[in-house]
């Protein structure tokens, strides 16, 4: 018998994908949104993917299929070059946290190349958050303020969705300058030429331990 090409394709997928091999931790805010980038192999890139929860057998237990693009709350995209299938979920309630599945539709049976676990918080009551916007190859300033008593301790900008996992921007020779004013309790920081890629959630503050007054929330668009 000849097998050909989309035959073999199945075939490479059916011994690459048929094992989870990854644990996702992903966390987000009530009422916000979240991403859930999904893993898959080399060749299952024409297959069907879908997030799924519980044990992902009845058809009420998959939540959105990449052939579905938009499905309630849930939204898809899938990168076929990076082998990832990206799934947002929008409006967090505290219902969505817990285990998920990434699932590839097979012949024969599906396959789940990564498990997910979201956590799901509380927005910080007390965090001021800014809103601000800039223009690619302008610079931009970063207004924030902290406590009188922090005037001795680090002060920092770092990016990302979330304040405990963001990743600490000011350092020598980057675009990124920080000048603190200890007479008005505040530091600013200056990015010296903007690019699209800045634009995102940003963080500032003068204490290590997060506590929620100590703290400037940006949103920076470019």
């Amino acid at each position: 018998m000849s097998w050909g090409y989309e035959n073999l394709q199945i075939c490479l997928c059916f011994a690459l994908c048929c094992v989870t091999n990854a644990v996702i931790h992903v966390s987000g805010y009530e009422g916000r949104g979240v991403n859930i980038v999904c893993p898959y192999n080399l060749n299952c890139e024409h297959h069907e993917k879908y997030l799924c929860r519980n044990d992902c057998k009845q058809d009420e237990d998959i939540l959105v299929k990449s052939t579905e693009g938009t499905k309630g709350r849930y939204s898809t995209s899938d990168n076929k070059e990076k082998h990832t299938f990206q799934v947002t979920i929008s409006d967090l309630s505290s219902k969505d946290a817990g285990k998920y599945w990434c699932g590839v539709s097979k012949f024969g049976f599906d396959t789940f190349p990564a498990e997910v676990s979201l956590k799901v918080e509380k927005e910080w009551c007390c965090v001021k958050t800014t809103r601000i916007n800039g223009i690619v190859g302008s610079p931009i300033m970063m207004f924030c303020p902290y406590p009188p008593q922090h005037q001795d301790k680090r002060k920092f900008l770092c990016k990302g969705d979330h304040h405990d996992n963001c990743t600490d921007l000011v350092t020598g020779g980057s675009r990124f300058t920080l000048q603190d004013d200890v007479s008005s309790s505040s530091f600013l920081v200056m990015i010296t030429k903007l690019e699209e890629g800045d634009a995102g959630t940003y963080w500032c503050g003068s204490d290590s331990k997060w506590s929620p007054g100590n703290y400037t929330k940006i949103e920076l668009t470019v």
